[in-house]
């Protein structure tokens, strides 16, 4: 869940065990720790890390904890041609532009770590990867037109 305005963690697999009756010899446990703040990344990885560690060992067990980067965080100023161009767009389609933070994981992370500028164009998902996820079709359709209007832009005049 949130920890912070700029830091998320989630612990979304546990896997073990065959019975209910029998404690089971191994444990895999899955998460992820996400955050606008490199440090702040860092000290909840390691929340995490050793959280899972002292509790493995106060039951006599051990924790092989590996942490990997799966995304990397990116931030477009406001002042970049994508989100110029994008807002102009935006405008002509009678969609006020608006910008916002996001906090998770997507193909722009990978675009942006290999130095192609990317954004991320919301449809107006509520309740993202909860289980009352939901986007009203008026936002997809309204999605849509401004899709097509960004795209017969940077087409050009045809």
């Amino acid at each position: 869940g949130r920890i912070d305005g700029e830091t998320t963690a989630n612990i979304g697999v546990i896997r073990g065990g065959q019975a209910t009756n029998i404690v089971p010899d191994l444990v895999e446990v899955w998460g992820e720790a996400r955050s606008h703040d490199e440090a702040k990344l860092s000290a909840q990885a390691e929340s995490m890390k050793r959280a899972l560690e002292e509790t493995a060992s106060a039951g006599g067990g051990r924790a092989e904890v590996e942490i990997t980067d799966s995304y990397h965080r990116f931030h477009i100023p406001a002042d970049d041609l994508l989100v110029q161009t994008f807002a102009r767009v935006a405008e002509g389609a009678g969609f006020p532009p608006t910008t916002v933070r996001g906090g998770g994981g997507s193909d722009a992370n990978i675009f942006n770590a290999k130095g192609l500028t990317c954004a991320n164009m919301s449809m107006g998902m509520a309740n993202s990867h909860g289980k009352d996820e939901y986007v009203r079709a008026e936002d997809m359709e309204q999605g849509t037109v401004l899709l097509t209007a960004l795209l017969e832009h940077l087409a050009g005049p045809g």
